[in-house]
């Protein structure tokens, strides 16, 4: 019993030892706060347009970009990008997110028509109706300016006519200097009248997120000078949502900044009606006189009085 006792007694002392030996090795090291909950996709994607508000853009694209490796398939962290890469001149990169955010969204609320099918609207000359097979879809821009016409009188050449202005379904022609023959020769229903087109899909239900990236496309273009795919674009935010804000930043992308947008860019590319149409949305009580000399200089000067330059 004896030497079972000094057994017994070794070992406990070996562990006493061992232990002792430990707690005193792990003294004086610095250990890391224990590991938290991952933060939530939400969280994520809030910290990225906090930076986005608080005007750090760089910040902002970091965030998003390092969200984009955890979740790809996530339309406000390409929302975010586009948003603040506009910001810092990021031309190319932003409109590729945008245009990515809006196909994570589903279907584009915005189709792109090559028609070859345009109709004479009766009882006019000029005015012709691009939509004959969608007329429930409104006509949001054109590509280009001149449309073609192939007669239906194989004898004559073809024509080519200017666009004076559009609505939602019709576009108002005037023969065009491109012509070789000085004398107006109107379009007429059997005529073949090649346009391009763009309208929106009113059987398409759009998402926030593909308004508010449809608002940044409009945005770069119209700082980029590019006025025709500012003006499909922006018409695109208002009949998707007439009332439009941008959560993120109301007071730098609204309805009011858009209608503004448009007006500068219809006048920019001489579609003086459209224009005009604009500016009585944001002051119906405008008054203005087309008969006047300088009409068109008034109209260039209301447009930036109500952009505040």
């Amino acid at each position: 019993m004896e030497v079972d006792v000094i057994r017994v007694s070794r070992f406990t002392a070996f562990w006493l030892f061992t232990f002792c030996f430990l707690l005193l090795a792990s003294c004086g090291k610095k250990h890391g706060d224990p590991v938290g909950p991952y933060p939530t996709v939400p969280r994520l994607l809030a910290d990225g347009w906090a930076a986005y508000v608080a005007g750090d853009y760089d910040l902002a694209i970091a965030k998003f970009d390092s969200f984009t490796v955890i979740k790809a398939d996530e339309p406000d962290a390409y929302l975010g990008l586009g948003w603040s890469q506009s910001q810092i001149g990021q031309f190319t990169e932003a409109l590729s997110n945008f245009s990515l955010a809006i196909s994570l969204e589903g279907i584009r609320p915005v189709v792109e028509v090559f028609d070859e099918d345009s109709e004479v609207v009766p009882g006019t000359t000029w005015v012709i109706r691009p939509l004959s097979d969608t007329l429930n879809n409104p006509l949001l821009g054109l590509p280009d300016l001149t449309i073609k016409s192939i007669p239906a009188d194989t004898l004559l050449d073809e024509a080519f006519y200017d666009v004076v202005s559009f609505t939602d379904s019709t576009i108002t022609l005037a023969w065009s200097d491109e012509n070789a023959d000085t004398i107006p020769v109107p379009p007429v229903s059997a005529d073949t009248l090649i346009v391009n087109y763009s309208y929106s899909d009113t059987t398409i239900v759009e998402t926030e997120r593909q308004v508010d990236a449809f608002a940044g496309m409009a945005t770069l273009f119209s700082a980029n000078n590019q006025d025709l795919m500012a003006i499909l674009n922006g018409n695109g935010v208002l009949e998707l949502d007439n009332n439009y804000f941008f959560s993120h930043d109301s007071t730098g992308a609204n309805a009011s900044r858009v209608h503004l947008l448009l007006a500068q860019s219809y006048y920019n590319l001489k579609l003086f009606e459209n224009a005009l149409r604009e500016v009585l949305i944001l002051e119906p009580t405008w008054i203005y006189d087309k008969t006047s000399a300088i009409y068109l200089f008034n109209l260039q000067r209301k447009i930036e009085s109500l952009r505040g330059c």
